[in-house]
């Protein structure tokens, strides 16, 4: 659960998180030149794991393989035996047609 939630929420809030916190930083801490290439290190440093982020889910979709983590959301989760238990209520073939 930890996991996830770093994955989920603070590792893609970590980018607008820092490019407000350069925001706020005061001029005369870095100068304004300084501030702006930071600005822009985040930025690109960001979208560069978004490409590799895609690219390996692009890959591993292609592959026919998917994570255990994506597999649970498939089954019920007011199901008395629990929500990670049982068969994945979706076929292979409507897996396939579904891309969520």
């Amino acid at each position: 659960m930890v996991e996830a939630i770093l994955r989920h929420v603070a590792l893609p809030a970590a980018a607008p998180a820092a490019v407000i916190g350069l925001y706020f930083t005061p001029v005369l801490l870095f100068g304004c030149v300084n501030r702006g290439l930071l600005a822009v290190a985040v930025v690109l440093v960001s979208a560069g794991a978004a490409f590799v982020t895609a690219r390996i889910g692009l890959r591993e979709q292609a592959r026919g393989r998917s994570s255990g983590q994506v597999a649970d959301l498939d089954r019920d989760p007011h199901d008395p035996a629990g929500p990670g238990a049982g068969p994945a209520r979706l076929t292979r073939a409507a897996e396939r047609r579904c891309p969520f």
